[in-house]
């Protein structure tokens, strides 16, 4: 069961405000001021006024635009660039940091962060630099990066202790305090928590001391300790009227009131839980009302006032619905199982459990989904890395051989110039003319053999280029090959861990929550043979889901069975004798034209199963305002055989679902009759088997059609 966490604080503490700020002008007008006093601030002065303008901006945050916050930066360091003294420029970062903070643009904000530390050090401004360290801890602490946040925190805490700083000394105390709730420490927040308030109170704002309270109330409340936790949220509480914050006025009417519930105190509980209710209604925070409504629900169950339960339980549902709170719409069908079970009503009890489970396995759903594409991309990484890394090896062996060719041409030349100089030599040398001719035969001679050396070994350069280019392309399609085993491998994965993970989780989760309500009936004297009948269906159910498992496994195996010319016209005298019963019964019409493609290249098994299954769906699918007709007809597109199946049945609304999940397994669009969701996840695997791929259009109401396509 959910309480108020942090989140929930924070979140409606964002919706709150907007009650209790006076209007966008008059933040506006703030701000401006506050910059204008920059323009005219001294040494002493401008910590003060700047600490000013990040409270501001701070207050406003919710209220500005990323561009007015951006340009309110520009208006900050055009009132500050003509300012000789160096505190207001390590301070004027340390803003650009927080706007780059507010704006989501965290490695600007990390990057100011640091310029203005290193600025503050470098002109020894220690009180400074505390201010820029506490606001790099900050940065970090949005990066839910909690140890480098904690780091920063810690040195610029020693800075105010060493500066007796009392005032930034009790705010980053307070800091620390929070960062170590969060990271659930509990021991450690109280103690920085419980400084912060005994060093100086007055120093924080008025949210963060009500804040500070709040939270010294709920780590007491988590310790049990009930009498010091009320004593703090009702201080909370008090300061939060005082101020007139309606925020933190609903916050500590939701802690306070389930502090009193744990203790028992079920009367003032409810008192604090109407009070919460009606300011959550009031900023529509439709969240924290079906909670609220969940918890004041509980209540009434203790109380065996299941009647009462049950109304709060259906107006908490309807509204979680509505506004698509699915996280507390978990808590309502909790709720609903302790209600029914209380009041020893197995058979809600078992529905709603069924229905808890839906939800939170579709809600799990989602966040596996999310990891499996967090690996696709890994993965695509990695190969460009690889294909890279590779690149870069033929680039240097094709450069070596360059540089080879390079150093054999000028060898060449040199040995060319040296035996033109030494034939000049001997042309001068009459005397010796006959031995010099003998002689420069020889060289030429010489200067041939390593011409064609040099030759031959330019080829055996091109040949290895030429393997190189070969060896590139082989490896590049054996990656490609892994790329795509490992794609259709992780698809297979994704199915079958779906089916792990949900399908058999669930009947598997039933039945251990069937045996303890079978446990808890049987001690209360009340189990009736119903129990036993629920625990033999979801074993079957699970039975059903290992049996599709198999049929699933054996339809790969036979995915490279023998592909032979198929008569269409064949398979569909097949397919419509096996469904001749339903199609007499619902009066259904079939129609088929396989005028254009009469044989296609197919595995016959498939193609049966294929039109198996669509027909079917088709018959079962009927809209009830018309007779059935059912047009199987086939078109050659390209290099492909088109087979369409088109039906005038009740449809489905494609604009509100990917078209890709209907071939999902189990995924079905209607309830309204029996079903397993198997069907189209069949036909998926087969079209994919055949090199095939396949369309779908529908319109609600005005029926469907699928097109498969297959290699002519």
């Amino acid at each position: 069961m959910k309480i108020y966490s942090e989140i929930r604080v924070f979140y409606l503490i964002a919706f709150f405000f907007v009650g209790v700020v006076d209007s966008l002008v008059a933040q506006h007008q703030a701000i401006d001021t506050t910059i204008s006093e920059l323009a005219r601030t001294t040494p002493t002065t401008y910590r003060t006024t700047y600490r000013k303008l990040e409270n501001n901006l701070r207050l406003a945050a919710d209220q500005l635009s990323d561009e007015e916050l951006i340009s309110i930066l520009g208006k900050i360091q055009n009132a500050t660039r003509h300012l000789s003294f160096k505190g207001p420029l390590a301070a004027g970062y340390r803003m650009e940091a927080v706007i780059y903070e507010l704006t989501n643009h965290v490695s600007q904000a990390l990057d100011a962060a640091v310029r203005a530390c290193r600025l503050a050090r470098s002109y020894h401004l220690p009180v400074e630099l505390a201010d820029d360290l506490a606001q790099t801890g900050n940065v970090y602490n949005s990066l839910d990066q909690a140890d480098s946040s904690l780091k920063y925190y810690l040195n610029a805490l020693n800075i105010y202790a060493s500066t007796k700083q009392q005032l930034s000394q009790g705010r980053i105390l307070y800091r620390i305090g929070n960062l170590f709730y969060h990271t659930k420490q509990e021991k450690l927040s109280l103690s920085y928590l419980q400084k912060a308030l005994d060093i100086s109170a007055d120093s924080l704002d008025s949210r963060s001391h009500i804040s500070l309270l709040n939270t010294i109330g709920l780590i007491y409340r988590n310790q049990k300790q009930y009498t010091k936790a009320i004593n703090y949220n009702k201080q909370s509480l008090k300061l939060a009227e005082e101020v007139k914050d309606s925020a933190w006025i609903g916050i500590n009417y939701g802690n306070i009131g389930h502090i009193y519930e744990l203790k028992h105190n079920y009367t003032t509980a409810l008192k604090y839980y109407q009070a919460n209710l009606e300011l959550s209604r009031k900023f529509m925070i439709w969240g924290d009302v079906v909670t609220t409504m969940s918890r004041v629900s509980q209540i009434y169950t203790k109380e065996q006032k299941y009647a009462q339960a049950k109304q709060v339980l259906a107006n908490a549902r309807l509204l979680a619905m509505r506004e698509k709170e699915y996280d507390d719409l978990i808590e309502v069908y909790q709720s609903y199982v302790d209600c029914y079970q209380h009041a020893n009503q197995f058979d809600s009890a078992f529905y709603y459990q069924q229905l808890y489970y839906q939800v939170k396995d579709s809600l799990g759903r989602q966040s596996f989904n999310t990891e499996v594409e967090h690996i696709r991309v890994s993965f695509e990484f990695d190969k460009k890395q690889g294909e890279i890394e590779l690149l870069k090896k033929n680039n240097a062996v094709i450069t070596a051989s360059e540089q080879k060719k390079e150093s054999w041409l000028l060898a060449s030349s040199f040995l060319l110039v040296c035996t033109t100089l030494f034939a000049g030599l001997l042309y001068r040398s009459n005397h010796q003319k006959n031995k010099a001719n003998r002689l420069l035969i020889t060289q030429q001679r010489e200067l041939f053999e390593k011409n064609e050396e040099i030759n031959r070994q330019n080829e055996e350069i091109l040949d290895l280029n030429n393997h190189l280019e070969e060896s590139v392309a082989e490896r590049t399609e054996e990656l490609q090959i892994a790329h795509d085993n490992l794609v259709k491998q992780n698809q297979n994965l994704e199915q079958f861990t779906y089916i792990i993970s949900h399908n058999l989780r669930a009947p598997i989760a039933q039945i251990m929550g069937l045996v303890g309500i079978f446990s808890e009936s049987q001690q209360n004297g009340s189990a009736t043979p119903q129990m036993l009948e629920y625990l033999n269906r979801s074993a079957s159910n699970l039975d059903m889901i290992v049996n599709d498992l198999n049929d699933i496994l054996l339809m790969r195996n036979q995915a490279d069975a023998v592909r032979e010319p198929v008569h269409l016209d064949e398979v569909a005298q097949t397919v419509l004798e096996s469904l001749k019963g339903p199609i007499a019964n619902t009066q259904a019409q079939v129609l088929t034209d396989f005028s254009d493609v009469q044989v296609i290249t197919a595995i016959r098994s498939y193609l049966t199963s294929i039109l198996y299954n669509l027909l079917s769906n088709a018959i079962k699918y009927r809209s009830p305002d018309r007779s059935l007709i059912v047009t199987i007809q086939t078109l050659q597109v390209d290099k492909y055989v088109c087979v369409s199946v088109q039906d005038n049945g009740l449809g489905m609304d494609l604009t509100k679902n990917d078209p890709k999940k209907l071939f999902k397994l189990y995924h079905r669009m209607h309830f309204h009759t029996e079903g397993k969701g198997m069907g189209l996840f069949i036909v998926k695997e087969q079209v994919d088997a055949m090199n095939g791929k396949i369309e779908v259009d529908s319109e609600p109401n005005k029926g469907t059609t699928f097109r498969i396509y297959l290699p002519s």
